[in-house]
Protein backbone atom coordinates (compact mmCIF):
# COMPACT_ATOMS: atom_id res chain seq x y z
CA UNK A 1 0.00 0.00 0.00
CA UNK A 2 2.88 2.59 1.13
CA UNK A 3 4.65 1.39 -2.53
CA UNK A 4 1.61 2.30 -4.27
CA UNK A 5 0.76 5.34 -2.39
CA UNK A 6 4.21 6.68 -3.04
CA UNK A 7 4.46 6.13 -6.90
CA UNK A 8 0.98 7.44 -6.92
CA UNK A 9 2.34 10.64 -5.42
CA UNK A 10 5.46 10.88 -7.60
CA UNK A 11 3.08 10.40 -10.55
CA UNK A 12 1.51 13.12 -9.99
CA UNK A 13 4.25 15.61 -8.42
CA UNK A 14 7.99 14.20 -9.25
CA UNK A 15 9.10 16.96 -7.10
CA UNK A 16 7.45 16.10 -4.44
CA UNK A 17 9.99 15.45 -1.68
CA UNK A 18 7.20 13.83 0.52
CA UNK A 19 6.56 11.32 -2.02
CA UNK A 20 10.99 10.83 -1.92
CA UNK A 21 10.74 10.28 1.36
CA UNK A 22 8.34 7.47 0.89
CA UNK A 23 10.12 6.04 -1.27
CA UNK A 24 12.59 5.56 0.94
CA UNK A 25 10.67 4.20 3.69
CA UNK A 26 9.24 1.57 1.18
CA UNK A 27 12.81 0.82 -0.08
CA UNK A 28 14.41 0.27 3.72
CA UNK A 29 11.33 -1.66 4.79
CA UNK A 30 12.45 -4.51 1.97
CA UNK A 31 16.38 -3.76 3.00
CA UNK A 32 17.16 -2.02 0.28
CA UNK A 33 19.63 0.92 2.12
CA UNK A 34 21.43 1.81 -1.26
CA UNK A 35 17.75 2.58 -2.60
CA UNK A 36 16.35 4.25 0.45
CA UNK A 37 19.35 6.33 0.34
CA UNK A 38 18.79 7.18 -3.06
CA UNK A 39 15.47 8.26 -1.95
CA UNK A 40 16.52 10.10 0.85
CA UNK A 41 18.84 11.97 -0.80
CA UNK A 42 16.25 13.49 -3.50
CA UNK A 43 14.15 14.58 -1.25
CA UNK A 44 16.82 16.57 0.41
CA UNK A 45 17.61 18.03 -2.56
CA UNK A 46 13.93 19.28 -3.25
CA UNK A 47 13.65 20.17 0.52
CA UNK A 48 16.89 20.60 2.41
CA UNK A 49 14.81 21.27 5.73
CA UNK A 50 12.70 18.29 5.58
CA UNK A 51 13.51 16.66 9.18
CA UNK A 52 12.11 13.03 8.39
CA UNK A 53 13.80 12.68 5.19
CA UNK A 54 17.30 13.97 6.92
CA UNK A 55 16.56 11.92 9.93
CA UNK A 56 16.36 8.90 7.83
CA UNK A 57 19.00 9.40 5.49
CA UNK A 58 21.02 9.78 8.47
CA UNK A 59 20.19 6.41 10.37
CA UNK A 60 20.51 4.86 7.04
CA UNK A 61 23.84 6.33 6.63
CA UNK A 62 24.96 4.57 10.01
CA UNK A 63 23.34 1.50 8.94
CA UNK A 64 25.60 1.51 6.22
CA UNK A 65 28.71 2.13 8.08
CA UNK A 66 29.04 6.02 6.71
CA UNK A 67 29.15 7.32 10.04
CA UNK A 68 31.09 10.98 8.99
CA UNK A 69 28.49 11.50 6.12
CA UNK A 70 25.58 10.77 8.91
CA UNK A 71 26.86 13.48 11.31
CA UNK A 72 26.99 16.23 8.99
CA UNK A 73 22.96 15.08 8.69
CA UNK A 74 22.99 15.44 12.74
CA UNK A 75 25.02 18.77 12.88
CA UNK A 76 22.41 19.63 10.63
CA UNK A 77 19.34 19.13 12.64
CA UNK A 78 21.37 20.05 15.77
CA UNK A 79 21.68 23.20 14.70
CA UNK A 80 18.32 23.53 13.06
CA UNK A 81 17.26 22.56 16.77
CA UNK A 82 19.68 25.47 18.75
CA UNK A 83 18.26 27.77 16.29
CA UNK A 84 14.32 27.00 16.85
CA UNK A 85 15.20 27.64 20.72
CA UNK A 86 11.22 26.84 22.03
CA UNK A 87 9.43 27.12 18.88
CA UNK A 88 11.09 23.31 16.91
CA UNK A 89 8.97 21.36 15.08
CA UNK A 90 7.66 18.47 17.47
CA UNK A 91 9.56 15.97 15.20
CA UNK A 92 12.79 17.22 15.50
CA UNK A 93 13.88 16.70 19.00
CA UNK A 94 13.13 12.94 18.65
CA UNK A 95 14.58 13.10 15.24
CA UNK A 96 18.05 14.23 16.69
CA UNK A 97 17.79 11.43 19.60
CA UNK A 98 17.21 8.67 17.19
CA UNK A 99 20.32 9.69 14.38
CA UNK A 100 22.51 9.93 17.92
CA UNK A 101 21.41 6.24 18.97
CA UNK A 102 21.68 5.15 15.62
CA UNK A 103 25.80 6.47 15.11
CA UNK A 104 26.27 5.02 18.92
CA UNK A 105 25.45 1.87 18.01
CA UNK A 106 27.67 1.83 14.16
CA UNK A 107 30.52 2.60 16.48
CA UNK A 108 33.00 -0.01 17.09
CA UNK A 109 32.66 -1.13 20.54
CA UNK A 110 28.72 -2.22 19.22
CA UNK A 111 30.67 -4.10 16.44
CA UNK A 112 33.09 -5.69 19.05
CA UNK A 113 29.79 -6.31 21.39
CA UNK A 114 28.28 -8.44 18.21
CA UNK A 115 31.28 -9.89 17.61
CA UNK A 116 31.63 -11.05 21.00
CA UNK A 117 27.53 -12.44 20.57
CA UNK A 118 28.06 -14.15 17.63
CA UNK A 119 31.29 -16.22 19.04
CA UNK A 120 33.97 -14.60 17.49
CA UNK A 121 37.52 -14.51 19.20
CA UNK A 122 38.30 -10.71 20.42
CA UNK A 123 41.56 -10.57 18.79
CA UNK A 124 39.91 -11.06 15.54
CA UNK A 125 36.84 -9.04 15.94
CA UNK A 126 39.65 -6.57 16.25
CA UNK A 127 41.80 -7.05 13.36
CA UNK A 128 38.35 -6.57 11.65
CA UNK A 129 37.94 -3.66 13.17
Amino acid sequence: AAQATAQTMLSAQPRQAAARQLMGLVKLKRGDLAGALMEFDRALALDPDFIAAREERAVTLARLGQARRARVDLDALKTREAACAKACPPELRPAVSRVEAALAAARPSGLLKNAAATDIAPDRAEGAL
